[in-house]
Order: C-alpha cells, then sequence, then structure tokens
C-alpha cells in the first residue's frame, strides 16, 4: 500500500486540482463520524440484534462458488459497501477542506475498521469469512483509484441495480430490515462510460453513446433468500449489455445545481431497474 502511494506521487497521476470547501473542517469530520454511525447502527440491528451466539469464531474462504449461501453475490456486495463508503468518507472530506488523497487514504482505512471488526462479531454468530475481508479492501482501494486518477473516475463506476424480490418482502413483513441480503433482488456491474472515450461520441452515428455505458455484471438468484418453493433453481449469471447512464441523463437536462450533483453521486453507485439491454449472458447452477 505505501509503494502503490508513493507511485501515486512520482508518477503525478495523483488528483492535483482540489475543489472549494463547502464548509469546515469540523462540519467534514462530524459528517464522517454521523456516516458510520448510522452505518453502525444499521449493521447492528440489521445482523446482530437477535442472532444467537456460537461459542467459538468460525474461520472460513468461500469465494463465488457455486454451493455456497449467496453464490458469490455477498463478495459483490462487500466490494459495493467498501467502494461506497468510503466515496462517501473521501468526498465529505474533500469538501471540508482536506486534501484528496490523504482524505482517501482515511476513508480506506476507516473502511477496513469497519469490515474488519462487523466480520469478527460476524465470526461470534455465524462465521468469519476472509472473502467478505479481501471484497471489501478491493472495493476501497478501487475508490483510492477513482478518487486520484480522475481520468478513471470518468472512465468507470462500479454500481448496484435492485428491486426488492419476492422472498424479501415476506420478511420485510415480519420486521426483517436485512435489504442487504435480499441477493436475489440484487445486480452488480461495472459499468465503462462512452462517453468519457475521447472521440467515439463524437460522430452523428454515435452520439447516442453519449448516453450509454457498456457494462459486464453478474447476479445470482434463489440463494439468498431462501425460496418458499424448492423447484426453483439457484443460479449465478455473468452478463454484459449497454445501460443507461443516468448521470449524462441529468446533465443533459438540468443546469448545475447542488441537486444535480447530488444526483451524479448517487448514481454513481445506484443503477436504475430496467434500464440494462443485456445482449449476452453466462449462467451456471449447482
Amino acid at each position: 500500500m505505501k509503494r502503490f502511494l508513493i507511485l501515486l506521487a512520482l508518477t503525478g497521476v495523483a488528483r492535483a486540482d482540489e475543489p472549494e470547501p463547502l464548509y469546515s473542517r469540523t462540519t467534514a469530520v462530524a459528517a464522517v463520524a454521523g456516516t458510520w454511525g448510522a452505518v453502525s447502527v444499521y449493521a447492528y440491528f440489521a445482523w446482530f440484534h437477535n442472532a444467537t451466539r456460537t461459542t467459538d469464531p468460525l474461520f472460513t474462504l468461500e469465494g463465488f462458488g457455486v454451493n455456497t449461501y449467496a453464490g458469490g453475490a455477498d463478495k459483490m456486495g462487500h466490494f459495493w459497501a467498501g467502494h461506497m463508503l468510503s466515496y462517501v468518507t473521501t468526498e465529505a472530506l474533500v469538501h471540508g477542506g482536506f486534501r484528496t488523497l490523504p482524505s482517501s487514504i482515511i476513508a480506506f482505512g476507516l473502511s477496513q475498521l469497519f469490515g474488519t471488526v462487523s466480520e469478527y462479531k460476524d465470526s461470534l454468530h455465524y462465521q468469519f469469512e476472509y472473502g467478505d475481508i479481501i471484497a471489501n479492501a478491493s472495493g476501497a482501494l478501487f475508490t483510492v483509484l477513482l478518487e486520484n486518477i480522475p481520468t478513471l473516475d470518468r472512465l468507470f463506476d462500479f454500481r448496484l441495480e435492485y428491486w426488492p424480490s419476492h422472498e424479501y418482502w415476506k420478511l420485510v413483513k415480519h420486521g426483517n430490515i436485512d435489504g442487504a441480503q435480499d441477493y436475489t433482488g440484487q445486480s452488480y456491474m461495472l459499468a465503462t462510460h462512452l462517453r468519457a472515450i475521447p472521440g467515439l461520441t463524437d460522430s452523428p452515428w454515435t452520439r447516442w453513446g453519449r448516453f450509454a455505458d457498456v457494462v459486464v455484471g453478474f447476479e445470482t438468484r434463489n440463494y439468498a433468500p431462501l425460496p418458499a418453493d424448492p423447484s426453483l433453481i439457484r443460479r449465478q449469471v455473468l452478463y454484459t449489455g449497454f445501460a443507461v447512464d443516468m448521470q449524462a441523463v441529468l446533465e443533459a437536462l438540468f443546469h448545475d445545481s447542488v441537486g444535480r450533483r447530488i444526483g451524479h453521486g448517487v448514481f454513481e453507485f445506484v443503477s436504475v431497474p430496467d434500464t440494462t439491454l443485456r445482449f449476452l449472458e453466462l449462467g451456471r447452477s449447482p
């Protein structure tokens, strides 16, 4: 990690332009503390509040095995959460007057502290999954890269498309707030903005590409929550396709404003359901 940071500084690819502060450093620190406090409260009530305690920690390494409990979608969730929370933390600090590189490193550290403590707590009730730690760190490191290399930030997003599954709606009626583990309703995608590729969308024939992303996605179905119908087959799906670039849509429809900037940030991590056209899918089942 230290060598990576030195390389960023020496090569000059690290972000040089710092935005004007929108509020004080004290406000920035308070915002970060409030964010992680809220996430901790959610984690407690969603995962640990009524969980049964085991006698010893259980350590595992599942990865993306087809017979694992979520089929690997949980790893995508940890990557996305590590990326998103690190981004929110970094941006809160940067807009309070802190520099981007140290802010992104602080965000990385906070996300790893939270992820490691949560995983240890998880081991006392369920299991300590090394793959979750790796996914958390990978997502946060992805944020460090995007925040400090604007070219990459303009080119890539990692987004979640989510619509609550039928099985999860049943759980909600009984007070379950753990939508993070509704993997049947989730789809994760790495998006490449066509408009960020120099010259690609300048032609009259390719201008439509300004509002389109090429995506590679992954999802699982019927792993978790467990379906009531035992005949439903669990399935892992890898796909490619085109998705609507909602950030470009906002820029085309609205003048620069606080609302548009907030929307721009949201759509860096969220994909609107049914806005992806798939043209290739590969799937497998246990």
